[in-house]
């Protein structure tokens, strides 16, 4: 039977399984440079629709706020 850990931490989030003796990262952010670790940003519409997380949240809030006043 596998068990799972998550570590949602304040700037970088992480899921693992372990089976038997083995134990592994799963990769969770295929755009990050070690997929098996996302930096903790979400990124939800407006409209609380579509949800991203980790290197595609931080790369769509770039991009729906070009010349944006903050």
């Amino acid at each position: 039977m596998p068990f799972y850990g998550l570590d949602f931490g304040t700037s970088n989030s992480s899921i693992a399984v372990a089976i038997d003796d083995e134990t592994r990262l799963i990769p969770i952010d295929p755009l990050a440079a070690n997929p098996a670790v996302a930096s903790s940003v979400l990124f939800v519409e407006r409209d609380g629709g579509r949800v991203s997380i980790g290197a595609e949240a931080i790369k769509t809030f770039v991009e729906r706020n070009v010349g944006r006043e903050i």
